[in-house]
């Protein structure tokens, strides 16, 4: 049976003190993330994640 890899992309934000998020850290990321999936309704998840790319798995 053919198998296909999908790679999503997830949609969130966050606040920073400069205008090209140079002093955003890898915790503000991680902690931003986990609010928008804590936030995420079953039905908005399509809207959320985008489907960026999908490849065949190898057999």
């Amino acid at each position: 049976m053919t198998r296909f890899n999908h790679m999503y992309d997830m949609a969130f934000s966050l606040e920073s003190g400069t205008d090209d998020g140079s002093d955003v850290t890898p915790a503000m990321l991680r902690a931003a993330l986990e609010r928008r999936i804590k936030t995420l309704m079953d039905a908005e998840l399509f809207e959320a994640c985008g489907l960026c790319d999908t490849y065949e798995v190898p057999a």
